[in-house]
């Protein structure tokens, strides 16, 4: 069975040596966190002196999007030039004194076309667009879909044998309880979370070897996401945040009608609906 890692090893992994030789793409199922790396790692002193390029998603890109053709007539050459959102140019470069690594996150690579990817390849493959090669100790990881959740990723074999790929599990509700207090999420939905913590199941607990093997997912947590049901919505980590964002909103703009103080607010049947509604149309 693969072995799953936590947000937390992740982080300690792209901040290995490992991460500076060899590009790494993180799997793992949508909703779960998987960009939260990036900000996690980009606020850690370890990368203070790198510069942190905005997350890319991979889908959103196209022609020109990675390097453009520039002509030297003089010489009778054409020279590939970096996009600007890379952060490697003429002057921030490999060999140039004064250059600053650069900490790439590239979102859904496996979702991008076929074209892309092999665009994309030499970013991840040698650190490098064109002829302009990134800062020595530059960092460039990527996160994509888990391809049993039939949202359209993959990568050809032959392309996932010069990558590090590592699995990522959801986290577990205590982990995730220690996370939504340090950002200030609202109390309403981590009480629910106490409440009903098998919203951090995963559909992995019900393929074989996992804890609930024996069980019909379909039956026994119909919350969470099914990859082998048609699901308008469904429960994880990015709609328990929605769902707090909303409550956190609605919250703020009761005000009462008279000096007398409102009766109290049962907010757990709303935040059930929430927490499963927010994620439609969300699986990324």
């Amino acid at each position: 069975m693969t072995m799953l890692l936590s947000t937390a090893q992740i982080v300690s992994l792209i901040k290995s040596p490992l991460a500076k030789q060899r590009t790494i793409i993180i799997e793992g199922e949508n909703g779960i966190g998987k960009t939260g790396i990036y900000h996690a790692v980009k606020s850690d002193p370890y990368f203070a002196n790198h510069i942190h390029i905005d997350p890319i998603d991979c889908t959103q890109l196209s022609d020109g999007s990675v390097w453009m053709p520039d002509l030297d007539r003089e010489l009778g050459v054409s020279r590939e030039l970096p996009n600007e959102r890379f952060g490697v140019s003429k002057t921030n470069q490999k060999g140039v004194n004064g250059s600053r690594p650069v900490l790439i996150f590239l979102d859904e690579i496996a979702k991008a076309r076929q074209y892309i990817k092999d665009v994309l390849a030499p970013i991840a493959y040698e650190h490098r667009v064109g002829n302009y090669h990134f800062a020595e100790g530059s960092v460039v990881f990527c996160a994509t879909n888990l391809s049993t959740e039939g949202l359209g990723d993959s990568i050809q074999a032959h392309l996932r044998n010069r990558l590090i790929f590592v699995r990522m599990r959801k986290p577990t509700q205590p982990e995730w309880r220690t996370w939504a207090l340090n950002k200030g999420l609202s109390a309403e939905v981590i009480a629910f979370t106490d409440e009903y913590t098998t919203v951090f199941d995963s559909f992995l607990d019900y393929e074989d070897g996992g804890k609930y093997a024996d069980k019909q997912m379909h039956k026994h947590n119909p919350m969470i996401f099914n990859p082998r049901e048609s699901q308008l919505a469904y429960a994880s980590p990015r709609s328990l945040h929605g769902a707090s964002d909303v409550v956190a909103s609605a919250a703020s703009s009761v005000r009462p009608s008279s000096p007398k103080a409102p009766e109290p607010l049962s907010w757990e049947p709303v935040i059930h609906r929430l927490v499963v509604f927010l994620s439609k149309g969300c699986a990324r």
